[in-house]
């Protein structure tokens, strides 16, 4: 418990002592407001290709917009797709 000990503060030494809760309190302060574009959204992870990635970031690029914005775009054309399908 030595070497533990001589990490006290806010390392992993005084999660181990103190327990992880008051020492992440402590340590990280109160948990941060989300920001006001995010409130009320979940986030969606894609794995693209490299060229693809590239391909998406250069479209971005000449239409002044953001990746970002080409794939919730995208989402959106997949969403309107797949609803004109059980629809009719």
């Amino acid at each position: 418990m030595r070497v533990i000990r001589h990490y006290q503060g806010c390392g992993l030494g005084a999660i181990l002592d103190r327990g992880a809760d008051s020492t992440y309190r402590k340590c990280m302060g109160k948990p941060s407001k989300p920001l006001a574009v995010r409130s009320g959204k979940k986030s969606v992870t894609v794995y693209l290709s490299v060229t693809m990635w590239r391909e998406l970031r250069v479209l971005a690029a000449l239409n002044d917009t953001t990746l970002d914005a080409l794939l919730r775009r995208g989402a959106e054309l997949v969403r309107a797709e797949y609803k004109d399908k059980r629809a009719g």
